[in-house]
C-alpha cells in the first residue's frame, strides 16, 4: 500500500508541476473554461487601447466589457486561425477596472483587472 502511494504520490507531483510549467508559459494570460469553450484574456495595463486574447477561431465575434463601469468598450470582430484576436476600446484602459470577453457562443471569460503600466509578464501576441 505504501509503495502504490507513493508512486501515485510522484506521478501527481509531477502532474502538478507540468501544470505550473504550462500555466506559467501562457504569457499573462487569464484562461476561463466555459460550457463549449475556451476564452483568454492577456493581462491588459492601464492606458492601453487595444485587448489580446484567445479563443476557437470560430467564437468570433468577440465582445470586450469594463464590467467596472458595465459597458461594452470594443469588439473584435473575427478570431485568426490560430485563435488570437484583438479589439481596440472606445477609451485607453484604467488601472483596477476589471474587462471580460463574451465570445458569439455565450462563453465569458473570467474578470481580469487592468495592471498598473509597466513591463508586460509574456510576449505580446502575433
Amino acid at each position: 500500500m505504501t509503495k502504490n502511494f507513493a508512486k501515485w504520490n510522484n506521478k501527481m507531483n509531477a502532474s502538478l508541476l507540468l501544470f505550473a510549467i504550462v500555466l506559467s508559459a501562457t504569457g499573462g494570460y487569464s484562461a476561463v473554461q466555459s460550457s463549449g469553450g475556451t476564452l483568454t484574456l492577456r493581462t491588459p495595463m492601464d492606458g492601453d487601447q487595444i485587448v489580446w486574447g484567445q479563443a476557437s477561431p470560430d467564437a468570433g465575434p468577440i465582445t470586450i466589457q469594463d464590467i467596472s463601469t458595465k459597458a461594452q468598450i470594443g469588439t473584435a470582430k473575427a478570431v485568426s486561425k490560430d485563435g488570437v484576436f484583438s479589439a481596440a476600446v472606445n477609451a485607453p484602459l484604467v488601472k483596477g477596472h476589471q474587462i471580460t470577453a463574451t465570445d458569439q457562443n455565450g462563453n465569458t471569460s473570467a474578470p481580469v483587472t487592468v495592471t498598473e503600466a509597466g513591463n508586460r509578464p509574456g510576449p505580446a501576441p502575433q
